[in-house]
């Protein structure tokens, strides 16, 4: 099989490389529709624990099936040509595949769309320890009391 391409009900497809204004507009109303927008990872929270959060979150909104069609193409087909109408045929067809083996292949892209999250939410909690950290010691040498301020995870990156 070549690199990046899944084969589910027999029909081989690639996951989207470039993303239209179009697509971004979907998936981020899809990513808030899924509740992954809200998804933080909590600060004694172990990592295993905040990917099963994620993946609780995905399953639990009803959205995981339009998180994979949304963002796969048939092979062959350019990344431009993703339209929301895609979208729904992709989910027409996807959801009604039977086999365990598209079923397994459906998991594991549902896990690979997600560990991008799980990745942008470990970032956002380190970059949370060390810039709390940072923002302690040098209030602390200024003799003043510690401003905390907080940094957000969007579905593209981060905010301050």
């Amino acid at each position: 099989m070549a690199e990046g391409v899944i084969v589910l009900g027999g029909m081989r497809w690639r996951a989207l490389q470039v993303s239209t204004i179009e697509h971004d507009l979907w998936i981020m109303r899809k990513i808030r529709d899924s509740g992954l927008d809200a998804v933080k990872m909590e600060a004694e929270e172990r990592p295993d624990e905040f990917a099963l959060r994620i993946l609780d979150a995905v399953l639990m909104s009803g959205q995981a099936l339009w998180l994979v069609a949304g963002t796969i193409v048939g092979e062959g087909k350019a990344d431009t040509d993703w339209t929301p109408e895609m979208a729904e045929a992709n989910y027409a067809l996807l959801r009604t595949f039977t086999s365990e083996e598209d079923k397994a292949v459906f998991r594991s892209a549902i896990i690979s769309l997600l560990s991008g999250f799980f990745a942008a939410g470990l970032s956002s909690a380190n970059s949370f320890v060390i810039a709390s950290v940072e923002q302690v010691k040098k209030a602390s040498a200024e003799g003043r009391p510690e401003k905390k301020e907080r940094v957000n995870m969007t579905p593209y990156g981060f905010s301050g």
